[in-house]
């Protein structure tokens, strides 16, 4: 079964920005580098349920949670913009055999996120 037809559905899809990280190391002096570059993606986007949640780490069970379903490829810690929040790609599922890719993903506010300044050591 191939769900490929699903995302020409313009009831059902949306197109959703994901924050998608590159890094290397630096060639001279060996330092991480990382940067941010925005991918625009047509996804089907709806509530996690109670089975999906068992599938989180134990700590990300209590976050309210989102699958996203798309025909383009997503990368565990990926960042998606939907409803003015963001949200992290924690549990993916590779099901392009069937035509889509299969995330659940868990708010990503405040403190969480990797440039927040919430706790600086002066």
């Amino acid at each position: 079964m191939n769900l490929k037809e699903l995302f020409s559905e313009s009831e059902l899809t949306q197109r959703i920005t994901v924050y998608r990280r590159y890094g290397q190391h630096h060639p001279d002096h060996g330092e991480w580098s990382e940067r941010h570059y925005m991918v625009n993606v047509t996804a089907i986007v709806y509530p996690a349920g109670q089975d999906d949640l068992l599938k989180l780490l134990e700590g990300e069970r209590y976050l309210p949670a989102i699958r996203i379903l798309s025909q383009d490829p997503l990368i565990e810690g990926d960042i998606a913009l939907h409803q003015n929040h963001r949200w992290r790609l924690t549990q993916l599922s590779n099901f392009s055999h069937y035509g889509y890719y299969d995330a659940t993903a868990v708010r990503h506010e405040g403190t969480a996120q990797p440039t927040a300044r919430g706790f600086i050591v002066t």
